[in-house]
């Protein structure tokens, strides 16, 4: 079956897709700062990315990305994300803001 990410994949549009679809600095700095948070977690859990992927069947690679700051989330990744960690979404979101 080729969903969304593997059309991408195949006709090399993720480059294309990143490069082109602009976010606001502000969002980028909010992003950056939940990923910081996301990533204090699971090293707070001592779980690696392999581990914490295999706890949300999200790809350790788009962890990372989330944690760098370069991918914004759905709702249900939020969710996800928070089932491996094994706590509740909202403390995902608990950071200070700028």
């Amino acid at each position: 079956m080729l969903d969304r990410i593997n059309f991408e994949k195949i006709f090399h549009l993720r480059p294309f897709i990143e490069k082109n679809i602009m976010l606001k600095p502000a969002d980028k700095k909010v992003l950056k700062k939940f990923g910081e948070n996301l990533q204090k977690l699971r090293k707070a859990k001592n779980l690696s990315l392999r581990q914490m992927s295999y706890s949300c069947n999200i790809d350790n690679s788009k962890i990372a990305k989330i944690e760098k700051g370069r991918v914004n989330i759905t709702f249900t990744t939020l969710l996800q994300l928070a089932g491996a960690l094994e706590t509740h979404p909202s403390s995902l979101l608990e950071y200070e803001y700028e």
